[in-house]
C-alpha cells in the first residue's frame, strides 16, 4: 500500500480555517487603513484590493480621522492600529465613533488582544487581529464585521 505525502500547499490549506474557499471571496466597499507602518499599509491594501474591496489608508491616527471624515458614508469597516505617532489608536476611535457611532473597527496590534484591548476598556470594537497577520485571517474578520451589522438590520427591518 503507499501512501502520499501531503504537499506542503495541502498543510498549509488544512491548518487555515476557510483557507480553501479564500480565494474564491469577493467583497465589496470601503476599507480604512490607519496604521503608521507604509509596509504593513501596503501589504493590508494589496490584500484586501485582491478580494474587490476598495481601500483608503492612513499614516496616522489624525490623519485616519480626517480621511475617515471626508469619505465617513462610504466607509464600510475600519482597520486602525493601536500604537500611532501623533494620535494613538484609542484617541482615534474615539474621534471615529463621534463621527458615526456604528462603523465596525477592528483594532490591530502587535500586542496580544487582552494587553491591546485593556486600553480601549469597554469600547464597542468590531474585533482585533494580532500583527504579523495572514489573508486568511484578515479576509474572515473583515468578512464578520461587515456581515455583521447587515445581519442585525435584517432582523430589525
Amino acid at each position: 500500500m503507499l501512501f502520499r505525502s501531503p504537499s506542503c500547499q495541502e498543510k498549509v490549506a488544512a491548518k487555515e480555517p476557510g483557507a480553501g474557499s479564500i480565494d474564491q471571496f469577493r467583497g465589496s466597499g470601503v476599507i480604512l487603513i490607519v496604521d503608521d507602518e507604509q509596509t504593513i499599509r501596503d501589504v493590508t491594501r494589496r490584500m484586501l484590493e485582491k478580494f474587490g474591496f476598495s481601500v483608503l489608508t492612513a499614516d496616522d491616527g489624525s490623519h485616519g480621522v480626517e480621511v475617515f471624515r471626508e469619505a465617513a458614508q462610504d466607509v464600510a469597516a475600519v482597520l486602525l492600529d493601536m500604537t500611532m505617532p501623533n494620535m494613538s489608536g484609542a484617541e482615534a476611535f474615539h474621534a471615529i465613533r463621534a463621527i458615526h457611532p456604528t462603523v465596525p473597527i477592528l483594532l490591530t496590534s502587535g500586542f496580544s488582544e487582552q494587553e491591546a484591548t485593556h486600553q480601549f476598556g469597554g469600547a464597542d470594537l468590531a474585533g482585533f487581529i494580532q500583527k504579523p497577520y495572514r489573508p486568511a485571517e484578515l479576509l474572515q474578520k473583515i468578512k464578520g464585521i461587515i456581515a455583521a451589522p447587515q445581519a442585525s438590520a435584517a432582523v430589525r427591518g
